[in-house]
């Protein structure tokens, strides 16, 4: 509850904290903390702050303000005062209100707060409710995990089938037992304390494919309700507190569900166990079974039955994600989870696979909007990874045209504005709407770790490096499937940050378990500035000729710049002209050609190509003051100006940053 008048608190209010970015709220105190900073704020702001932070994403009307803040029976300039109020809590917390990070106004409807959200539970005397916590991990509530996706195997058609609802039952036993052993109704459980089960794959005999499917369905399908974190085991027979990050920045949750799933003819046998994590004892056991062809008429019945057992208060649009269902179409499901599952692989092969299991999805239904806002993405990797030459702005087209049908299908969909997100991140590289349309995605379901990797993405080219590992790691809290992206922007955060070493031995990782377009030519560089020039240069001479059109456009700019600090001035002159020749460009191409020139001596041009980096997506001043290729450009005056000149960028997007 939100204060009902100025000056007064309703029962329970004193002990609300919120967190969100890199800010604290202390509702009892009316104390807000930046970084543990306070922030002074005239208290009526943020008791406005306090009453849209209880309802995030949704509106909360004018109408409503004047009561909570004013009452009915006080006489004041009401529109002057919120106005005023809103302006002294965008000034506050870094806000734009032409693209805001939080605030967002309706027009003379009232206001929503749009960023991500976690009530904290709070430490201090008087806080009660220590009854629960012998079933459900007594945490600050996180971002449930995102879907995983693993590679499905062609076999087992039916078995891949009962994913979706093994997937809603599983959960369902879990929550039963959660609610028999906690001594007092889940109704007065606070909202605060979210259920937290960590849900192990399940061994699936034939058909592994169905095990690997649990977790993904019980993930997304309660993802969108902020009361619930559900939170898969990546690894299956590993330690449950290694798997759920239970260490620094980590939840560790008490309750795992696992168990095997048989497949006879039309009939699965589901055995299921729920353990306690940390003593390693089975505390409930159950087998049961179900037909395949029960599947979707009882789908949706068992998700609300989850909320419902749980007496979540969840607000109306999360009411009708968690009813709605975007397929009845197994063999369309199949392939969807199939192109989610290839999506992580960062290969040629697998990006194709993706692609083509996402295709083949909405040739089974044209209108499942999950489908199409995964091909969006899958699309936006082929244009930034894996188009051949001549190839990329087909897949670019295709991309933006995918993302913008599934917004236009549904707005509500938290995957369809993360499919916006990729298009603005790979193909527009528009930090700004990278980052609004992935906040978005977050508040409409906060599993998706991969909105918190594109954030990051964003922060570290426009040179927010503490920000961007930031966000990194609250993306990789959520242990999704996604292993590559979070150790690539730690890697390029430190390579950008000049530190060569660590850079090196990160990037190698991320080659290992990936492929070369994704890191390897950062790598090369990394191994140049730790002193070993020939390997980079042989490195840069292999990824110059790649099949893929950025990874050799920005090869060949970097091997450019190379072979000048080498002394190879006619060998570097012949690399950039061949970059030139080429129809892919970006803004790391252009930051190349820029370093490639700086150390030719040619300055007048390579603060061209340099400001044309920053231009295009890449002000990261801490970068061109540290880079060791741009020394010859330190003392030149167009340099200083070119620097200025990146800060004003890196500036201008300070309302999208921390």
């Amino acid at each position: 509850m939100l204060p009902a008048r100025a000056g007064h608190m309703e029962p329970g209010l004193g002990r609300e904290r919120y967190r969100f970015g890199i800010f604290d709220f202390d509702v009892a105190a009316l104390e807000l903390r930046k970084k543990g900073h306070v922030v002074k704020v005239r208290p009526q702001a943020l008791k406005l702050l306090a009453l849209i932070l209880a309802r995030p994403g949704d509106l909360v009307s004018r109408d409503e303000i004047r009561q909570a803040l004013w009452g009915g029976d006080t006489f004041v300039d009401f529109d002057q005062g919120v106005n005023h109020c809103i302006k002294q809590l965008r000034f506050a917390l870094g806000d734009d209100a032409e693209s805001p990070r939080y605030v967002e106004t309706l027009p003379r409807r009232g206001y929503r707060f749009i960023a991500p959200v976690e009530a904290v539970a709070d430490d201090r005397p008087g806080r009660s409710g220590t009854d629960i916590a012998q079933a459900v991990e007594r945490e600050p509530p996180v971002d449930p995990t995102g879907p995983p996706a693993a590679p499905l195997p062609t076999e087992g058609h039916r078995g891949r089938r009962a994913v979706y609802l093994m997937g809603s039952g599983i959960a369902v036993i879990a929550v039963a037992f959660l609610i028999g052993q906690s001594g007092r109704r889940p109704a007065e459980a606070r909202p605060d304390a979210p259920v937290v089960l960590e849900v192990a794959r399940f061994a699936s005999s034939p058909d592994p494919a169905v095990g690997l499917g649990l977790a993904h369905e019980i993930a997304r399908r309660l993802g969108s309700q902020h009361a619930v974190s559900v939170r898969p085991v990546r690894v299956p027979g590993s330690s449950p507190d290694a798997a759920s990050g239970s260490g620094e920045g980590g939840v560790g949750s008490r309750l795992l569900v696992e168990g095997e799933i048989q497949q006879t003819d039309d009939v699965i046998a589901v055995s299921a166990r729920l353990m306690d994590a940390r003593a390693g004892t089975v505390t409930w056991s159950q087998r049961f079974t179900v037909r395949a062809d029960e599947l979707f008429s009882v789908e949706d019945v068992i998700a609300e039955r989850v909320v419902g057992a749980l007496r979540l208060r969840i607000a109306a649009p999360e009411q009708e994600r968690l009813r709605r269902r975007y397929t009845s179409n197994a063999p369309a499901y199949e392939q969807y989870l199939r192109g989610r599952a290839s999506m992580v692989e960062y290969t040629p092969d697998g990006t194709r696979r993706a692609t083509a299991a996402f295709e083949q999805a909405l040739k089974e239904d044209p209108g499942f909007t999950l489908a199409r806002a995964g091909l969006a993405a899958a699309y936006a990797d082929m244009y930034l990874r894996f188009a051949p030459a001549g190839d990329p702005d087909r897949w670019a087209e295709r991309a933006e045209a995918e993302a913008r049908a599934a917004l236009d299908l549904d707005p509500d969909l938290a995957e369809a504005h993360l499919a916006r997100a990729a298009v603005a991140r790979k193909r527009e590289f528009d930090w700004e709407t990278a980052i609004a349309a992935s906040r978005r995605a977050l508040v409409l379901n906060p599993s998706l770790d991969q909105a918190h990797f594109f954030i990051a993405a964003a922060y570290y080219h426009l040179g927010y490096m503490e920000e961007s590992l930031l966000e990194m790691e609250r993306g990789r809290r959520l242990d999704g499937p996604d292993v590559v992206e979070p150790l690539r922007i730690e890697a390029l955060v430190a390579l950008f940050s000049g530190r060569f070493a660590p850079a090196v031995a990160q990037l190698e990782e991320v080659s290992r378990r990936s492929s070369q377009p994704i890191g390897d030519t950062y790598l090369a560089l990394a191994h140049y500035y730790t002193g070993n020039a020939d390997r980079a240069q042989r490195m840069l001479e292999s990824l110059a000729s790649h099949a893929s059109a950025s990874t050799a456009a920005r090869a060949g700019a970097a091997l450019a710049g190379v072979l000048a600090a080498r002394g190879e001035a006619h060998a570097a002159r012949r690399r950039v002209a061949d970059v030139l020749a080429r129809e892919y460009r970006d803004h790391h191409v252009a930051y190349g050609l820029g370093a490639a020139y700086a150390q030719l001596g040619d300055a007048p041009r390579a603060v061209q190509w340099l400001r044309t980096s920053a231009d295009t997506g890449f002000p990261c001043v801490i970068w061109f003051e540290r880079d060791p290729l741009l020394d010859p450009l330190r003392r030149a005056a167009p340099f200083a100006e070119l620097l200025a000149h990146a800060k004003r960028l890196r500036d201008a997007s300070r309302g999208q940053a921390p």
